[in-house]
């Protein structure tokens, strides 16, 4: 091609413009080739991949390109950004460490269990630090070399010097929303050396460790603790709320957010709560000593910018720095324990707040007790030079429909708080009337948003009916309308499924009022309440296993000993009321975690078989499709959903399943009853697919052979379709179509 256009622009005759536009069609045609190539072999991998990382690469290779947006901020300006972050403003405190302090589990050598447990902790494919060691070599280290590490690691820990090198931290803005110019519109992604990163893995595991021994980071903290997440907390609050609105009770609550609190941890401050904490004074120096040589740069789209010292804040991208926050903020509790205020009671626990990392959730009986608490909660904040962000900081009062008083006002010093209706916490909505409604909708709505999302990947990837449609959607869409579903979604079973029925349905092109009941039998789905109830059982049997002073079990103790109550305001309840007819006799009464976990197969397998009933029945009563029920005649799914079936004719084939009176290919629409080439009358399908004399010169042998007398009751092409759907078959009806098609 740029021989032909130098030659044009040497001699500008007939014969060498012809013959470079003859080579620059070919070139094009064989660009298109190659491309249509390229996606053939993507959507062949995509279907018949088993590999998980195979699957998401070829996702990612699908996915629409987006242009990046060129980050405008030069080097200065990220420099004067983070220089003012970094800088501390305030004046530390002066300290005093002991000296003294030993603990045999902190202070021992490294051993190699250890370190290699480090390594194996270490995710494939991430983006190295300074060093440019990917994670990768490090796993593929002989023992010879890691225990020449160790050696290393255990000078410096005995030492209490920490090599300057390896404390760099470089940090990639990522655009997030808004105004490119503005750097608080960027999210910091930080890229630690990953020796520093296995060094302050070994030093968490050891914290961990002598924390389960010595229980002082609190129980009410549960973030970065093992065998505790997100869902304990939010059924924890849930939980609150429902037992005061069962005694017709309020419930006030100040969702607390932090300003940068991960970056307004003051160093001093940190080492004497770790000191008062009992921690060893070995564990405390080798901390301060990689905290007093930590810096940072900022990659930029020149380069690097100098580095700069961090005075303040917990690093970020490494192991160590959540649960160094945890101990900073660890003492909120026992402050708000030694104020004199009134505390919440579920069970036998008396408690003021709730913590996942910097989320903290003030509660309180009454409007009085809510601002003697937040009075406390300011008073800390101001002592640790953490600062409340009172735009995002909402109150919260949860009770029966009724206004609220008027003179309820709150106020942190001078700023007046803002009292909603509703409030976000760890990902899930909490309304004011304890109804979970607002909640099941705003999760729909993010799975709707979900689908929108994947749905450019699926145009682009063409595929035909197959498993890996539902593959897809059970990675980019169940697993967002699932989270917490368990603890909110239990009445709200029906419309988490319309979801996956409404992506089939756009799938197929499927009219909006295609029954449920067809794309669950004709499809066999899995439908999403089944997982919802797996889940709500492990809850149980997790509440149960709890010892008594942890919350879980208190929770479940007051559900259950305040029955009977409305279902609505009461957990188990609503679990009960799903699976009653069920569960093993006697297991409801059961207190055995060991028990319930081993019923769960069996509870499912019977709430399976019962959805399925269910299905058939409401098949069986349907007088808007009565003749489905003359060709289900099995429980497994249709051939044409699993075979690889081209979607235009999956569509046709479902539309004829359910005696569907239009069918539209090509956007041309047939109908069921007058012809649209002879105007004849007719009373089904078979008219058009084997009768029509007008079309017998394009309809293939597969149809020519049908004898129309074969089903006098029913719709002859329908019956056919429903035992003979071969996939050769499907492609000769597509062929039908569109020769037909093409005659309108």
């Amino acid at each position: 091609m740029k021989t032909k256009l130098r030659r044009i622009r040497t001699s500008k005759s007939d014969a060498v413009i012809n013959d470079y536009y003859s080579a620059k069609k070919l070139y094009k045609l064989e660009l298109q080739k190659c491309r249509q190539t390229y996606l053939e072999n993507l959507r062949s991998k995509l279907i018949v991949t088993r590999s998980s990382s195979d699957f998401w690469q070829t996702v990612r290779a699908l996915r629409p390109y987006r242009a990046r947006i060129t980050c405008p901020i030069v080097k200065h300006q990220w420099s004067t950004y983070y220089e003012d972050i970094l800088r501390s403003k305030l004046i530390s405190p002066n300290i005093t460490l002991s000296n003294d302090k030993f603990d045999d589990d902190l202070d021992q050598p490294f051993n190699l269990q250890e370190l290699k447990k480090a390594v194996n902790h270490l995710k494939r494919n991430k983006a190295p630090g300074a060093d440019a060691f990917v994670n990768e070599i490090w796993r593929s280290l002989s023992d010879a070399c890691l225990k020449e590490l160790l050696t290393f690691f255990n000078k410096i820990y005995s030492s209490g010097e920490f090599p300057f090198e390896w404390t760099q931290v470089t940090i990639t803005p990522l655009f997030k929303k808004e105004d490119p110019n503005n750097p608080k519109n960027y999210r910091p992604i930080s890229l630690v050396m990953t020796k520093l990163k296995l060094f302050t893995t070994i030093l968490n595991n050891r914290r961990l460790h002598w924390n389960k021994k010595t229980k002082f980071i609190t129980g009410l903290q549960a973030a970065y603790q093992p065998t505790m997440g997100c869902l304990n907390h939010i059924f924890l609050l849930y939980s609150i709320i429902l037992k005061q609105l069962r005694s017709n009770s309020k419930l006030y609550c100040l969702f607390v957010d932090l300003s940068g609190a991960f970056d307004s941890v003051t160093h001093n401050i940190l080492w004497q709560k770790m000191d008062n904490a009992g921690i060893s004074s070995k564990f405390i120096k080798c901390v301060i000593a990689i905290y007093s040589q930590a810096k940072t740069c900022i990659k930029t789209k020149t380069g690097l910018t100098e580095l700069m010292k961090i005075n303040i804040g917990v690093l970020q991208g490494e192991s160590l720095s959540p649960t160094l926050f945890n101990i900073f903020i660890n003492d909120i509790i026992a402050t708000l324990d030694s104020s004199f205020t009134v505390p919440i009671k579920i069970g036998e626990r008396l408690l003021h707040a709730i913590l996942y990392a910097d989320d903290v959730i003030i509660l309180a009986y009454s409007a009085e007790s809510l601002k003697r608490k937040i009075d406390v909660m300011k008073k800390f904040f101001t002592q640790n030079h953490l600062q409340l962000n009172s735009d995002k900081s909402k109150i919260v009062i949860f009770r029966k429909p009724g206004g609220r008083p008027k003179n309820e006002n709150f106020f942190w010093g001078n700023t007046k708080l803002e009292c909603t209706n509703e409030s976000k916490y760890l990902g899930v909505l909490f309304s004011q009337s304890g109804s979970n409604t607002r909640t099941a909708k705003n999760f729909i709505g993010r799975g709707k948003t979900a689908i929108s999302s994947l749905w450019p990947l699926m145009v682009k990837a063409r595929l035909p009916l197959s498993k890996t449609h539902f593959a897809l959607f059970n990675s980019m869409v169940r697993s967002v309308v699932t989270y917490g579903a368990e603890i909110w979604g239990l009445g709200h079973l029906d419309g988490i499924d319309n979801l996956q029925h409404y992506f089939v349905k756009k799938l197929l092109r499927l009219p909006n009022n295609t029954p449920g009941f067809f794309l669950n039998l004709d499809f066999r789905l899995k439908q999403i309440r089944i997982d919802i109830v797996r889940s709500a059982l492990k809850l149980w049997a997790k509440c149960l296993q709890q010892n008594e002073s942890n919350l879980l079990l208190n929770c479940y103790s007051d559900m259950w000993e305040e029955l009977p109550a409305k279902q609505k305001f009461n957990w188990s309840l609503q679990l009960h009321f799903i699976l009653k007819d069920h569960l093993p006799e006697g297991l409801w009464n059961c207190k055995s975690p060991i028990v319930i976990r081993k019923a769960i197969p069996e509870i499912i397998s019977k709430y399976e078989i019962s959805l399925t009933v269910l299905d058939v029945e409401r098949m069986k009563q349907s007088s808007q499709f009565p003749l489905y029920e003359h060709v289900k005649l099995h429980d497994y799914a249709e051939e044409y959903t699993n075979n690889l079936t081209p979607l235009k004719i999956a569509n046709l084939i479902a539309r004829i399943r359910m005696g569907s009176q239009l069918i539209h290919f090509n956007d041309v629409t047939l109908r069921r009853d007058i012809c649209n080439f002879c105007s004849q009358f007719s009373r089904n399908w078979s008219h058009i697919f084997l009768e029509c004399h007008l079309l017998s010169d394009h309809r293939p042998a597969s149809l020519s052979n049908i004898n129309s007398s074969q089903y006098p009751i029913i719709d002859t092409f329908w019956c056919h379709l429903i035992t003979n759907m071969k996939k050769d078959f499907a492609s000769e009806l597509n062929c039908f179509l569109e020769k037909i098609t093409t005659l309108m």
